[in-house]
């Protein structure tokens, strides 16, 4: 879910790396969606650097407190990795960024 909070294919992300919106599998076409999730180094698609660093910091946190209290985790989620931009509540999620499927 972290990494996938940092795709190209799954989400939108503003430049400030809040979440702008979540792109729907659904209304994408299967062959584009594909584009944003293939590789296997990170720093070769966009997204992947954040993505591995914020997967790193969750680690450490979760890591850093035995006391079983995970309040920093999910602060660092919440704030963190799945911020959502101030007007994206009420956006439907969809496929906009990428051709539309065919077959609907």
């Amino acid at each position: 879910m972290v990494q996938d909070s940092y795709s190209g294919s799954h989400v939108k992300r503003n430049n400030v790396g809040e979440i702008d919106s979540i792109l729907n599998y659904s209304e994408q076409n299967p062959e584009t969606h594909a584009t944003h999730d293939k590789g296997d180094r990170i720093g070769v698609l966009p997204g992947t650097k954040r993505a591995y660093e914020a997967t790193k910091r969750l680690l450490e946190l979760y890591q850093a407190d035995g006391s079983g209290d995970f309040t920093k985790a999910r602060n660092f989620l919440t704030n963190k990795v799945y911020n959502f931009s101030p007007g994206s509540v009420d956006k439907k999620p969809g496929g906009v960024e990428l051709t539309p499927r065919q077959d609907k």
